[in-house]
């Protein structure tokens, strides 16, 4: 992935089945960082070791 492609770049690499959609929000998510240089609005999930998601 390169990071500093734009929102319809990544979106037509899911389409054309170059990215999947975790991958596609992964790179958005690394674009959002260089721009703004932290992550503001992380919605990242934690599992613990007995699957539980928390």
């Amino acid at each position: 992935m390169v990071i500093g492609t734009t929102v319809e770049k990544v979106l037509d690499a899911v389409d054309a089945g170059i990215l999947t959609v975790n991958q596609a929000e992964r790179e958005l998510l690394m674009n959002k960082v260089k721009q703004d240089d932290f992550v503001g609005d992380n919605r990242g999930i934690r599992i613990a070791s007995s699957g539980r998601r928390f």
